[in-house]
């Protein structure tokens, strides 16, 4: 993606809107929202798992997230690649899970989190980072924490 793009779908139930997907959605717009979406792999898969991430934001790319889920289940890699340095999103209640870790920044990436839950707790019970390498800034806040 290359232009701005803004997706809506059911933010109080983001499994009504469904984008079941082979390979992954490359972000590189310089904003975009998310709103109420499934990303998920086909629920049939044969073979090994292969290792590719949902969702990679890069170098300039930007995209906000709220109520949507990532999935990575049936591949292997991480669900979420934020690649490249720069301000990359806010995201707020977001769920991350499947594959083989949560997100990953490049050195120089910046990502605000707020209630963003995942299956991988590298960070803290609640967020995952994997790779958090010493010059990436990774906001992470609880509901009711001041900006």
């Amino acid at each position: 993606m290359e232009c701005p793009l803004k997706l809506v779908g059911d933010e109080n139930d983001p499994s009504n809107v469904v984008i079941e997907m082979g390979g992954t959605l490359i972000w590189k717009a310089s904003s975009g929202w998310c709103e109420g979406v499934t990303f998920r792999r086909p629920k049939i898969a044969s073979g090994e798992p292969t290792e590719s991430s949902i969702l990679q934001v890069h170098s300039g790319g930007k995209l906000d997230i709220i109520e949507s889920i990532f999935d990575n289940s049936g591949h292997s890699g991480t669900v979420v690649n934020m690649l490249g340095t720069g301000e990359k999103g806010s995201w707020k209640n977001v769920s991350v899970k499947g594959g083989d870790g949560g997100i990953h920044m490049d050195e120089g990436a910046s990502l605000d989190l707020l209630q963003v839950r995942s299956d991988f707790p590298i960070c803290t019970p609640w967020y995952s980072l994997s790779h958090l390498s010493s010059n990436c800034s990774a906001a992470l806040r609880q509901q009711g924490d001041s900006d």
